[in-house]
């Protein structure tokens, strides 16, 4: 499958206003079949988190984000026309209080390799000071602030568009004079029939906590009667990401 009328289309990687369920290929005979326009290859995007945070609650470190197949199409299509200024302006703006030191994007102009984001950053208010005690969400920044799945029922199949695949992996170190004191506990949830999953865990390693978030679709359309589960699991991640590490002063 190819779209020749997207700059930024690949062969088997239509863009997002074509994928309206099936196409139809008609033969020479006049006979004709259906076929899938949904990709079968998850659209992924993978971050790297390194921070340190530091005892008056500022946090500062480098994060880098690799987008594949339609997250990469959907990025080049926002992006590629910006200044540098504008692009550094848009990606601080997906968060809150965060801003950027040092920007560099790689592959924005090629269409066969995954975009690759590199950012030097340095961010305020992402944690809470009570009593000397220092207390923060696992992902940070990254945390999503709510569901998207308002409605209690559904009529209609959730349309994805894609099979897709969100990781984020932090390393956060500790900083000096302070000992890690609780941390949620680990999360492994499933939607039916293999359909997604969402997993989080955070461990303790020496002087760094280590936090794996990962959500996964494996189909482009979940049907709507499967909606509850997946709006009870969204809801249960989206619970998990809000409870809090907590670091406290090391006892002398």
């Amino acid at each position: 499958l190819m779209d020749a009328t997207d700059k930024h289309a690949v062969p088997n990687l239509l863009p997002l206003r074509d994928l309206n369920w099936f196409g139809r290929l008609v033969k020479e005979d006049g006979t004709s079949i259906q076929i899938p326009l949904y990709p079968a290859e998850h659209s992924e995007k993978n971050v790297k988190l390194s921070c340190n945070i530091n005892t008056d609650g500022t946090i500062e470190g480098t994060m880098v984000a690799n987008l594949s197949n339609i997250n990469a199409m959907a990025f080049r299509e926002k992006f590629e026309t910006l200044t540098e200024e504008e692009q550094r302006t848009k990606i601080e703006s997906d968060f809150t209080n965060f801003e950027i030191e040092q920007l560099r994007i790689n592959n924005l102009d090629n269409n066969y390799k995954n975009v690759q984001e590199l950012v030097k950053f340095n961010a305020i208010n992402q944690v809470d000071l009570i009593n000397d005690k220092i207390y923060f969400s696992p992902l940070l920044f990254l945390t999503e602030s709510e569901s998207p799945f308002k409605l209690d029922e559904r009529n209609f199949p959730v349309d994805f568009a894609t099979p897709w695949l969100e990781e984020y992996r932090l390393s956060i170190k500790i900083p000096q004079g302070y000992t890690v004191e609780s941390v949620p506990e680990e999360m492994a949830i499933g939607l039916s029939s293999d359909l997604g999953s969402f997993i989080i865990k955070t461990e303790v390693k020496e002087d760094k906590i280590e936090v794996i978030y990962q959500a996964k679709m494996n189909k482009a359309v979940i049907p709507s009667t499967l909606y509850p589960e997946l709006k009870k699991q969204y809801e249960m991640a989206i619970a998990k990401q809000h409870e809090k590490i907590v670091i406290s002063p090391t006892i002398p």
